[in-house]
């Protein structure tokens, strides 16, 4: 789970959480299953292609080892910009740990897990 801090989202901070996260990522390798960005602390970013391009990388990252990739608590504001730019295609989106839990439970069903 990656949970930045907020309320602000900046360029130093996305920079920083990309590449440790890209490192945990991959220690992690194939025994991972999914990487859940928690935006619950966000209420601003400094520059919403940053907090974007943030969630497409670490996305992306998940992607090379086939593991998924849901978005916690985002933002009203943040949702209709997934929506506008089709990211919402991308990620499993949901608003309460207990959706998440649901969502993580249902995958492991479904792998047979």
């Amino acid at each position: 789970m990656v949970r930045p801090t907020g309320p602000q989202l900046g360029q130093r901070g996305s920079g920083i959480i990309a590449e440790e996260c890209r490192a945990a990522i991959a220690g992690h390798g194939s025994e991972l299953r999914h990487v859940v960005i928690d935006l619950s602390d966000i209420r601003r970013m400094s520059s919403l292609g940053l907090g974007l391009g943030l969630c497409i990388e670490l996305r992306n990252a998940a992607d090379q080892y086939r593991a998924s990739c849901i978005v916690l608590k985002l933002s009203s504001e943040h949702q209709d910009l997934f929506r506008l730019m089709k990211l919402d295609r991308l990620f499993t989106i949901v608003q309460t740990v207990q959706d998440l839990a649901r969502t993580v439970l249902a995958d492991h069903a479904v792998r047979g897990r």
